[in-house]
């Protein structure tokens, strides 16, 4: 089995694993017109190849950045989170279509929608993962997410994230603006 080295994040992320040895340089090649362009992957190819441990990503329910596990295939497949690590983005909910219609947009070139896409670009394999511990995880980020829980989740509508943070006044009717003064409707 191929040795990873660890990549150090900020202290509220957990380690990621990348193998080094599966990592292609990340080399220029030149059009006829003289342009260089970079080999499509060098960089996002590798994103495909991160893993985290599922310890890492439910330290024991108390972790404070919230992620929903899920399988790809489904069925079959071994389990991800899904993270855009370049817009700082997580998804909730349905990640897998969230992530996929945030590699469509703007931001990403307009990037196939394809769900495999979407694993292989923004996908980090959860390591010792099962079922019954996706489904403890899964749950235990909802019911966060539910209390206004404030860690950075994002749900992705019309490609535009919905919100960076997740405040405890979600539940809140939206306000609405009345003879020039605003009120919140409940």
């Amino acid at each position: 089995m191929p040795i990873s080295e660890p990549v150090h994040r900020s202290k509220a992320d957990s380690v990621i694993y990348v193998n080094p040895h599966k990592r292609k340089p990340a080399t220029a090649l030149v059009s006829p017109n003289g342009r260089e362009h970079r080999r499509i992957g060098s960089e996002q190819a590798s994103k495909a190849e991160r893993s985290i441990s599922f310890e890492d990503v439910f330290q024991d329910g108390h972790a404070t950045i919230k992620y929903i596990i899920v399988r790809f295939p489904a069925g079959e497949g071994p389990w991800y989170i899904l993270r855009c690590d370049k817009h700082d983005l997580n998804f909730k909910n349905h990640p897998i279509k969230g992530a996929a219609t945030h590699l469509g947009g703007k931001q990403h070139g307009r990037m196939s929608r394809e769900p495999a896409v979407a694993i292989k670009y923004l996908g980090v394999k959860v390591l010792n993962c099962n079922k019954i511990l996706a489904e403890r995880n899964n749950v235990a980020a909802l019911e966060a997410l539910q209390k206004g829980h404030k860690h950075p989740i994002t749900d992705i509508v019309g490609n535009e994230p919905q919100g960076d943070l997740i405040s405890a006044s979600f539940d809140k009717a939206p306000a609405q603006k009345t003879q020039g003064e605003l009120r919140h409707t409940a």
